[in-house]
């Protein structure tokens, strides 16, 4: 995903010119946890890879599990916001 040669991971693999991502990422833990951040199912560390960091236009925590996250009428309102400015912006040009 983040590299032209993922075993050597010597040649990083961008997205095209002019292509914006965000990121999400979710970091909800249970009562009781222990060990590294995560959101009951990935660790917050491997959301936050620094490859994935690298050319985003901006990063979103969400207070979420894994899978709640995509319940979340406030993930829902940022996801319609995004894709709406994306599409302003493709009519645009």
């Amino acid at each position: 995903l983040f590299y032209e040669d993922p075993d050597a991971q010597r040649t990083p693999r961008g997205l095209p010119p002019g292509t914006p991502h965000h990121l999400l990422f979710t970091y909800k833990q249970g009562s009781v946890s222990l060990g590294e951040a995560n959101d009951g199912t990935v660790t917050v560390a491997s959301q936050l890879r620094r490859e994935a960091q690298r050319d985003a236009s901006r990063l979103y925590g969400f207070d979420e599990t894994h899978m709640g996250v995509l319940e979340s009428a406030e993930t829902s309102a940022l996801l319609n916001q995004l894709l709406l400015g994306a599409l302003r912006t493709t009519i645009r040009d």
